[in-house]
């Protein structure tokens, strides 16, 4: 049987024509398989950028918190305190991103870390602000600016047992004399022990000064009280008594303050603190 030659063509156009649609076909697939991997390998480029982002703003932060523990510049503090607050809101924005980002058809886990860097970053920031906070408050500082600014009080309080005993010298009273000069020294010790005690390394050493510092305020405002009733007013009474006021009035407060700010140790307290952030630095 023979086949008419317009049936051989039109059988060898649609075999033309089923090739073409295959060739469209597998042309269509490797060009959505080609933009699938380029859209995978462009994400998979973008969360690399992100995360080298998320380092920096993270580095940025630990920076300006050790540097505001280490300084007693409470301009410098507040400033460095200003820098680091834009970089929450940017590693939000980084995290956002990077979730815009994740591989194409993820794993529960995958699908799950942004929250969990969402969570990790909540975590960090409040850590961190809590030790900003402390390393701004800054106590020892404050203690020896405070010691510093009363220094004037301290050599008046000194001046006046001085001239106290030259008076009693004046008036031949020598035992007076001595028990002024000894009071002088207390003063003295007193003040050597508070400085000692402000730059104690260890907390032994802090609480040794501590006690010897109450120790002697409460000598000298024993030793006085009895000297200004023994005394008569004329004779050394109103001036030892003026001593005490003063004594009473500043110093004790002063002294007791003063302990209150080392005590409280908030410099020390930062630095506690500041290991916590340690466990939570995931980038």
């Amino acid at each position: 049987m023979r086949v008419s030659m317009s049936k051989k063509i039109y059988f060898a156009v649609t075999v033309l024509v089923l090739v073409g649609l295959v060739l469209v076909g597998v042309a269509l697939w490797s060009i959505n398989t080609l933009l699938l991997n380029s859209e995978s390998l462009s994400r998979r480029g973008n969360r690399a950028i992100i995360l080298a982002l998320m380092d920096s703003v993270l580095l940025n932060r630990q920076i300006g918190m050790n540097s505001i523990i280490a300084s007693s510049d409470t301009a410098e503090m507040q400033r460095l305190s200003d820098g680091i607050a834009p970089g929450v809101e940017q590693m939000n924005a980084h995290i956002d991103n990077y979730a815009r980002n994740m591989p194409l058809n993820p794993d529960e886990a995958t699908r799950a870390r942004p929250e969990t860097l969402r969570k990790q970053w909540a975590d960090l920031v409040r850590v961190t602000l809590d030790v900003i906070a402390l390393g701004m408050e800054n106590t020892n500082v404050q203690a020896i600016r405070l010691n510093d600014a009363n220094q004037a009080f301290w050599e008046k309080a000194d001046g006046d047992l001085e001239a106290l005993a030259n008076f009693f010298n004046s008036r031949n009273d020598p035992e007076h004399a001595g028990q002024a000069r000894g009071l002088r020294n207390s003063l003295s010790l007193t003040r050597l022990n508070l400085v000692k005690f402000m730059t104690a390394v260890t907390l032994a050493e802090r609480k040794q000064y501590e006690e010897g510092t109450l120790r002697f305020v409460q000598e000298i405002d024993g030793a006085l009280a009895e000297l200004a009733r023994t005394l008569p007013a004329d004779g050394g009474g109103r001036q030892t008594q003026e001593i005490a006021d003063a004594l009473t009035k500043t110093g004790t407060p002063l002294i007791a303050e003063l302990m209150r700010l080392i005590n409280r140790d908030s410099n020390g307290l930062a630095r506690a603190a500041r290991a916590n952030t340690i466990f939570l630095i995931f980038l």
